[in-house]
């Protein structure tokens, strides 16, 4: 290393870190003003406009840093939330629905200065042994993604955490604070666009696998009723879901969702007295595998059948035809997550037993393309 690069790095290692102090005394205010305009605190509701700028804009050109460690040592926090995916929830590259989701959570821990620990696994065995290691010395608080409800043998580990937020399905009926999708207002919106676009024999592509979870079954169930309250057919055999073919359980495309849907419009379609003039999917993936059936097997979409699913995954713009679908708003649920979680730690009410528990439910949005006789847009 010749002399030019040893100074530089000798520059750096005895380069003091830019301190709350330093800020401070640069933007002619106390530590106090200053911390509250960067932690974003309450503190800074009183501090005015101009002061604000000013802080904010010396911090940028000292290049200031906060120190987390610091931090979460004068706090006694970690400045770290797990975030645990149930059995069968992975995270993989292309997995839209939990990458948005991710992203929600990730925006509102960056703003508020936490990472973010994942926890996931396959098997229960691997997660139970995950969250094991996530004790109250390595995590503020959890987050859970699940799809159906929690298994008993987890609720020891989440009640030494405390501070627990789940999305997708409550955690001992309503102990814990948790986000929800909106699967009757989903199956609603389906279907009344459905009829609006004189569909009279709606059917349902749901999970055949042994354990569906807990969306599948409550979109079903929503699925009959709003059929039941609008006055429609509720026909049989115009249903795939494990109730009505518990035959094909053990089936080894049973839980893969794009085999389910072309399987079993397959079944409708060669089985039914009468073939449906509409399918709604319990996902986007259960749509696209009936497309796919109806176009080998001769069919159109929409003339012989529209299409309508859940969750506006990508591919839903760039098939043919393109694919209506119900929007549920993923990195929105996981931004209410993380607030709701964050301010649980900020309250850290002595009397956990007294702490209000609130439910959300963010409301889904009909997203209406080509398969279902709406045109595209250029």
């Amino acid at each position: 290393m010749d002399f030019c690069a040893c100074s530089f790095v000798a520059m750096l290692w005895i380069m003091p870190r830019v301190t709350l102090k330093d800020v401070a005394q640069q933007a002619g205010c106390s530590p106090g003003v200053v911390s509250a305009v960067l932690n974003k605190s309450k503190g800074n509701i009183g501090v005015a406009q101009a002061t604000r700028e000013r802080v904010l804009e010396v911090a940028k050109v000292l290049k200031y840093r906060p120190n987390h460690a610091a931090r979460a040592l004068a706090r006694r926090r970690t400045m770290t939330l797990g975030l645990a995916f149930a059995p069968g929830i992975t995270v993989k590259a292309g997995a839209l629905f939990q990458m948005r989701m991710i992203q929600g959570i990730e925006s509102v821990c960056h703003e508020h200065g936490y990472d973010i620990l994942l926890v996931q696994g396959n098997q229960s065995d691997s997660v139970e042994s995950a969250l094991l290691r996530l004790a109250p010395d390595r995590v503020d608080g959890l987050i859970m993604i699940l799809r159906n409800q929690l298994n008993e043998h987890y609720m020891d580990i989440v009640e030494d955490l405390k501070h627990v937020v789940s999305i997708g399905h409550t955690i001992d009926g309503d102990t814990y604070p948790a986000v929800l999708y909106d699967n009757d207002g989903a199956m609603m919106l389906a279907i009344d666009h459905l009829i609006a676009q004189q569909a009279s024999r709606i059917g349902f592509l749901g999970e055949c696998r042994s354990q569906p979870h807990g969306d599948n079954l409550a979109r079903r169930n929503a699925f009959r009723q709003i059929l039941t309250d609008r006055q429609m057919t509720v026909n049989d055999q115009w249903i795939h879901c494990r109730d009505m073919r518990a035959d094909v359980c053990s089936q080894p495309w049973a839980g893969d969702a794009f085999r389910e849907g072309y399987f079993g419009t397959r079944y409708i379609f060669e089985h039914a007295d009468t073939k449906p003039d509409a399918l709604v999917g319990y996902n986007d993936l259960a749509i696209a595998g009936a497309l796919r059936y109806l176009t080998e097997a001769g069919f159109k979409c929409p003339q012989d059948c529209m299409l309508i699913g859940v969750d506006d995954s990508e591919f839903c713009t760039t098939s043919t035809p393109t694919l209506s679908t119900i929007s549920q708003p993923l990195e929105a649920m996981g931004q209410q997550a993380a607030t709701m979680l964050l301010q649980m730690i900020e309250q850290d009410a002595q009397n956990f037993e007294a702490r209000p528990v609130t439910t959300q439910v963010l409301e889904p949005k009909l997203i209406a393309r080509e398969s279902t006789g709406v045109e595209r847009v250029m």
